[in-house]
């Protein structure tokens, strides 16, 4: 399916693909240019994969016990734009094999969603990976991670989010690299 240019004007609602419910399966899209996000799953338990998303505020905005893994997402750069946005008060969240490129932040991992595992790779974006800098986040696994050329941090780690594991990552030519931000 190709779905693009959704939601005239900036409402909080609008969506390329809108998922409210749980248990589903959002795969093999071409999503792009739509208003605010291009893929939003309200529900949890869904799977999110091979999808191909670019252009909009977010790539995709999950709440709860997601799989995320084999999606091409980039160029999301509007203001606070982030390729993938795991926003709800849970956790148990697995994205993996994700290709990340040119967003303002990667996968921003907020308001209180912990227990997620991080296994992808991330190129040209501001920051790779934000854990908590929105709510507290915990025991978060980061590992395996290639980051190349991002223009600020490869992995930004705030003072909101504990007992996190990060090991094994790759870092490569970030302007600001092998440093985690504590603030």
């Amino acid at each position: 399916n190709l779905i693009e240019k959704n939601g005239l004007g900036f409402y909080s609602f609008n969506a390329g693909i809108y998922v409210s419910g749980d248990d589903n399966l959002v795969e093999g899209n071409i999503v792009e240019n739509n208003e605010n996000r291009n893929i939003w799953a309200r529900g949890v338990n869904n799977t999110i994969e091979n999808n191909n998303i670019s252009t909009g505020r977010f790539g995709i905005a999950s709440l709860s016990s997601s799989i995320i893994v084999g999606n091409i997402i980039k160029n999301h750069w509007a203001s606070y734009g982030v390729g993938i946005e795991l926003s709800g008060f849970g956790g148990n969240n697995h994205l993996e094999n994700n290709i990340l490129i040119n967003n303002s932040v990667g996968v921003d991992i907020f308001a209180s969603n912990s227990n997620t595992f991080v296994e992808n790779k991330f190129y040209l974006n501001n920051i790779g990976i934000k854990a908590g800098s929105y709510g507290h986040t915990s025991n978060n696994i980061i590992t395996k991670n290639e980051f190349e050329n991002n223009n600020y941090y490869a992995i930004s780690v705030y003072l909101s989010s504990f007992n996190n594991s990060i090991w094994d990552n790759s870092l490569y030519d970030n302007d600001i690299y092998d440093e985690n931000r504590i603030s």
